[in-house]
């Protein structure tokens, strides 16, 4: 099946979908005579046969869903105490080349401009130190708010979400 046929099937909306995703599957076969074969009797006979399918569960990634939207991306970033990320940043990559940003003293506003024909836009924050002062949004050409992360307690845990969390690609 294809992606949105997968989505149609479990009736599901795209823009809950993203790069990274994936989607669970599992294999049940209801014979005619009644029979159901699925990952609890992985291993019994059809016609004399034994009848192995890898427990019949399988994974689909999600590699991509739709481009980004080209335009400037405005991100915004805060710290609280006014000395700077701690070693935090947020690295962007642009169809493979890699910038990194990070809060200087108390923030500051970038604009990350995305051309037309960008296939790729990746988003990922890393943490440092005293991550509850870390705040930033991202918001899109749309001036739409994509991103907003940071519990602004200004504790040395509780900050943004660690890890990649855009994946923009066809």
């Amino acid at each position: 099946m294809s992606i949105p046929e997968v989505l149609e099937a479990l009736n599901l909306d795209s823009s809950l979908i993203s790069g990274g995703d994936q989607i669970l599957f599992q294999i049940i076969i209801k014979m005619k005579n009644g029979r159901v074969f699925e990952a609890d009797n992985t291993g019994d006979s059809i016609r004399g046969e034994l009848f192995f399918l890898s427990n019949f569960e399988y994974t689909g990634g999600v590699v991509c869903i739709n481009p980004p939207m080209p335009g400037e991306w405005i991100l915004e970033m805060t710290d609280l105490y006014g000395d700077g990320w701690n070693g935090g940043n947020i690295v962007v990559s642009i169809d493979g080349e890699l910038t990194t940003y990070t809060a200087e003293g108390t923030g500051g506003t970038v604009t990350i401009n995305i051309p037309e024909g960008t296939i790729e836009f990746t988003f990922t924050y890393s943490a440092g130190a005293w991550e509850g002062e870390n705040l930033y949004t991202l918001t899109n050409p749309q001036g739409q708010i994509i991103l907003d992360e940071g519990v602004g307690d200004g504790s040395n845990e509780n900050g943004p979400t660690e890890g990649e969390l855009l994946n923009i690609c066809p």
